[in-house]
């Protein structure tokens, strides 16, 4: 039976810059399990280890570094209640071990490279990347910290340091803070409404035996996948994997409950959801931000997997691209900002609609008025076939490039796993060629709310609350951090 692909091709996007983010994307690959396929000169393996862990494999000569990835799930969403960064700090924690007695930083420095933990909120991402010719050692070196772990006090205190210099790293950047504080206000009493790496509260709670629990419970066989992509041999690959990942147990342990921190009491609990704001409602939070940060938008219902490309193409059109409605409005046309932009939430949403923008004082009752007309003919009115054929044009292109290199393919490999090359292309590309105008009109009525919106402005109480006042009732909120 043919699986269709509609909508569910994620394009492949520069996490970095320079060679950092082209090395990143070498670890997405995959195909059907215990299968090869080639594209070009790629060879793409998927293999079950015998504890359930999935080793995904891209292997390409002309490549001469290779990277590794390995994604545990669940991410921050299964943060305990009242432990927000449980699964950033596990993760983190693990990084910092010993291996052989000496740090992992110091064991990998020895051989150029260094490893990251990026959580998000469905799993947690560890990567490093390094030369062919010590692949094996820096391989084996990661594993071990993983697999044989150690929650000593030492190694979490620098984690969490680590954890909280992110934390107070975002804080200094105006549109991070903006980002953080709507979130916090929309999603009210859930997990979603922190940052995916926790709180410097949460963070500052954990204990050796909160992250130990978490590690017992969420790292298993299952749950787990290697990637590994560029110029390496499969076979000794998977003979590795299984050495150092398969003793990984194969089932989570049974949950140990951990006494609360003792700031259990300030940290909102994570499976409380009754407190999500639906719609509707103008903030201010004063902060020494110049120009205003405004942010507006809602939670959205989720959509079905087939609805995806529809969802792509759409905040494209809308806000997504750098000619967007929004950009050549607000942008090119009113002069009103220099940045804009939106999101649009595919399936098992963990964001919320969301445009994002910056103008100065003088302009700002401008922009926020024109940016509500703008959502309620979103949600109005059809695009214009020359949107959709454009947008259509750009999200082909991001597809097709994807094939020019190894690790492209293997980020399809990875999404569709037990689909042909051929076959993921031809049935994306006629899932774009299917979306019609109407189809999109559809999608924005059954997500967007035009009267229900939510907004958010931080910046100085001079230059933004007379033009709230102007606008109608608005709470100035206290900041969240």
């Amino acid at each position: 039976m043919t699986r269709s692909l509609a909508g569910r091709f994620q394009h492949p996007c520069w996490p970095g810059r320079g060679r950092i983010g082209a090395l990143m994307l070498l670890a997405l690959g995959a195909s059907s399990f215990g299968g090869l396929l080639a594209a070009g000169e790629a060879t793409i393996v998927r293999h079950r280890l015998s504890n359930g862990a999935t080793l995904v494999a891209v292997s390409d000569p002309r490549w001469p570094l290779v990277h590794l990835e390995i994604r545990i799930t669940p991410g921050a969403l299964a943060d305990p209640a009242g432990q927000p960064g449980a699964a950033a700090l596990t993760a983190a924690t693990l990084m910092e071990s010993a291996v052989g007695g000496r740090r992992l930083s110091d064991v990998l420095d020895d051989y150029g490279t260094e490893v990251t933990v990026q959580p998000t909120w469905k799993e947690v991402r560890i990567t490093a990347q390094c030369l062919s010719p010590v692949f094996p050692e820096v391989f084996k070196a990661i594993a071990t910290a993983l697999t044989r772990p150690s929650f000593a006090a030492e190694p979490l205190s620098r984690a969490r340091d680590g954890l909280m210099v992110r934390l107070r790293s975002e804080a200094q950047r105006n549109a991070a803070t903006a980002d953080r504080e709507f979130r916090y206000l929309l999603y009210q009493g859930e997990r979603l409404g922190d940052p995916s790496v926790g709180t410097q509260l949460g963070l500052s709670g954990l204990s050796p035996q909160h992250v130990s629990a978490f590690y017992d419970r969420h790292y298993y066989g299952s749950g787990l996948t290697v990637l590994v992509a560029g110029h390496f041999d499969l076979i000794a690959v998977k003979r590795m994997a299984e050495e150092e990942f398969g003793r990984l147990r194969a089932r989570p342990a049974a949950w140990r409950d951990v006494a609360p921190t003792r700031d259990a009491e300030a940290i909102r609990q994570s499976d409380t959801t009754t407190s999500t704001v639906k719609g509707g409602f103008t903030w201010f939070i004063e902060r020494d931000i110049t120009p205003p940060q405004v942010r507006l938008g809602q939670i959205v219902p989720d959509h079905a997997p087939e609805d995806d490309v529809l969802a792509k193409m759409l905040n494209h059109i809308f806000g997504g691209a750098v000619n967007s409605r929004l950009m050549k409005i607000f942008r090119e046309q009113r002069a009103m900002t220099y940045g804009i932009g939106s999101v649009l939430p595919e399936k098992d949403a963990t964001d919320p609609f969301m445009i994002w923008t910056f103008t100065e004082g003088p302009k700002l009752r401008a922009m926020i008025k024109g940016l509500r007309v703008e959502v309620a003919r979103l949600r109005d009115e059809p695009v214009s076939a020359d949107e959709l054929n454009a947008a259509r044009q750009a999200l082909r292109n991001q597809f097709l490039y994807a094939f020019e290199t190894a690790p492209g393919v293997g980020s399809l490999a990875l999404e569709y796993p037990g689909v042909g090359i051929e076959q993921m292309k031809r049935e994306y590309l006629a899932s774009l060629e299917a979306v019609t105008p109407a189809r999109l009109h559809w999608l924005a009525r059954a997500l967007i709310d035009s009267e229900n919106l939510n907004l958010l402005v931080v910046g100085r109480a001079a230059e933004v609350t007379p033009v709230l006042e102007q606008l109608g009732d608005y709470h100035k909120m206290p900041s969240t951090f």
